[in-house]
């Protein structure tokens, strides 16, 4: 599988503009939340940033799916995505220790499961799937593409990075430009995952010509 990452900027730029104000609002809110949260330490203090991260991923992940499907993103969307948050609290938990620990013994098996585990939120939102489905078809989506997952994320962090470098101001619009563009890569990865379990096409087979007539 090839991602073109010129392709899938382009099109989270476009969608970003396109969603600009509602995106911007999203984005100070959800700042906020991991802000405050972030203050407390502890014991307390890795609850609340627990429950913050998965409450700005259940509202990322509904909107960005929403906005790479042509809809409008909506507050009744978000809120309605929260039926599922013990679903988000659980996998989201579960994903950031694998994290940890990948990264603390080696930095190999972190990058790892970033790249082979980071779809989890959007199959639990348009999928329904469990904590170990959830991973487990994640998995499915990213075998045999994991280095151009790795390229695009590589590419992301530089977005990020220039982001940061224009005054930090850069980074309200590819925050969000980078959430769409995480979004664009999930549905392409599943249209190559469907593509493949579809059955090939079966050629017709054609017919024995009939010999000509014999004369009596």
């Amino acid at each position: 599988m090839h991602i073109s990452i010129k392709e899938v900027f382009g099109k989270s730029w476009e969608l970003t503009k396109k969603h600009l104000w509602f995106l911007l609002v999203l984005f100070f809110v959800t700042a906020i939340v991991q802000g405050v949260t972030g203050e407390a330490e502890g014991l307390t203090g890795f609850v609340l940033n627990l429950l913050a991260g998965a409450c700005v991923l259940v509202a990322w992940t509904r909107v960005t799916l929403d906005i790479t499907f042509g809809k409008e993103p909506t507050v009744d969307a978000i809120s309605k995505e929260f039926d599922h948050f013990l679903t988000y609290l659980a996998t989201f938990f579960v994903f950031q220790i694998a994290l940890l620990v990948g990264f603390v013994l080696l930095i190999i098996p972190g990058v790892y499961v970033l790249v082979t585990y980071n779809w989890f939120p959007y199959l639990i939102a348009e999928k329904h799937n469990g904590v170990e489905e959830a991973f487990k078809q994640s998995a499915l989506l990213a075998d045999g593409a994991r280095w151009q997952i790795l390229k695009f994320f590589f590419a992301l962090l530089g977005l990020n990075i220039l982001g940061f470098l224009a005054l930090v101001i850069g980074l309200f619009v590819t925050i969000p430009m980078s959430m769409i563009a995480s979004a664009i890569v999930y549905r392409a990865l599943v249209a190559r995952r469907e593509h493949a379990q579809s059955p090939a096409p079966v050629a017709p087979q054609s017919e024995a010509a009939t010999p000509p007539a014999q004369p009596a």
